[in-house]
């Protein structure tokens, strides 16, 4: 019986062709000119949903239908991407991004409520965020962003979402009412 088993197994594994996937990074899309330290901030916290918490891309093909990528995948944990994302795309607007919170320094979180291609032209990106100073909130916000992809293959869909993450940058870094001095 034993050796039956094996021998299934060794015939189910033959003359089948496994996939070849493609990984993709979030890359920066800095401005062209770094701002002066304005604060420092540390990012406590980056939340992705549960159906993106995996590897597969996700596009949105309706309202409530996400449809997995057999072939592409993320390169890291989709959280730890965004988070290094903001982190660069955040330094290079002036913010002084700490690896780790050390008093004075305000704590970023960020709850990203949707990452993902939505049919064949755009991205979306739908995000919460809180600076806290201690565990006081200083400012809080949200950004319902859209991208238009330059293509329909994933290298532009990441290229996209990208764009998607400097734009929250840009947005945090600039509707923080610690950025305007209040």
């Amino acid at each position: 019986m034993r050796w039956i088993v094996l021998v299934l197994c060794a015939a189910c594994t033959l003359g089948g062709k496994r996939p070849t996937y493609q990984y993709y990074v979030l890359g920066t899309h800095a401005p062209t000119r770094t701002a002066e330290r304005s604060y420092a901030v540390s990012i406590r916290e980056i939340t992705v949903p549960g159906y993106l918490d995996r590897s597969e891309m996700a596009t949105r093909t309706v309202e409530n239908r996400v449809v997995y990528s057999t072939t592409d995948r993320w390169a890291e944990p989709l959280s730890q991407a965004i988070e290094r994302t903001l982190r660069e795309n955040l330094a290079a607007r002036g913010i002084a991004v700490q690896p780790h919170p050390i008093p004075g320094v305000y704590e970023l979180t960020v709850d990203v409520l949707r990452f993902e291609r939505v049919g064949p032209d755009h991205v979306d990106l739908w995000a919460r965020w809180t600076l806290l100073s201690g565990n006081s909130v200083v400012d809080r916000g949200e950004a319902k962003l859209q991208v238009a992809t330059r293509g329909p293959d994933s290298n532009a869909t990441a290229s996209a979402l990208s764009e998607a993450v400097s734009q929250l940058a840009s947005q945090i870094s600039s509707l923080s009412r610690v950025a305007a001095g209040g």
